[in-house]
């Protein structure tokens, strides 16, 4: 059985995180009726909305102090605190997901302007040791799994 090559390529994590922010914003901005919010699943789909977009806004500075090669200790980036209420009373859904895509336009740009050297370049996280940018991608991704399942059930209160 032939191993797959798509864990250790850049090319697939820019197209992967490129769909996975898609579906996410096609699931957020979604405006049938097969939407069944309530007052919970807003204020749900708000953290969920503006945990993304601070991890996103996380990912990015890590990624620009490996580039930078000064080999400053990454920031770390929680990948599961979700904001507090009060945190959230700031916000609006439509400002959590325009931060979101701006953020990953950003992110994405980042990325793609990288070489393949410099996908291999390495920063020394906090927690976890070093880690590449293609890390940092792979992360991004999965991350963006995690959360997608969350909203597609908050949002439809279905899986699929």
């Amino acid at each position: 059985m032939r191993q797959s090559t798509a864990r250790n390529n850049s090319t697939f994590f820019l197209k992967a995180l490129f769909e996975s922010s898609g579906e996410i914003e096609k699931v957020l901005f979604m405006g049938d009726q097969s939407h069944c919010y309530n007052s919970t699943n807003d204020s749900s789909i708000l953290a969920v909305s503006i945990h993304l977009g601070d991890v996103e806004i996380g990912i990015a500075k890590q990624i620009r102090t490996i580039k930078k090669r000064t080999g400053q200790i990454l920031q770390h980036v929680d990948l599961d605190a979700l904001p507090l209420e009060n945190d959230c009373a700031a916000t609006n859904l439509d400002n959590a997901l325009w931060r979101f895509q701006k953020a990953r336009e950003k992110t994405f740009y980042l990325m793609y302007e990288l070489s393949k050297k410099e996908w291999a370049y390495q920063g020394q996280h906090p927690y976890r040791g070093k880690l590449s940018i293609l890390d940092l991608a792979r992360d991004l991704y999965h991350h963006d799994l995690e959360h997608l399942w969350q909203i597609r059930k908050l949002a439809t209160g279905k899986l699929w």
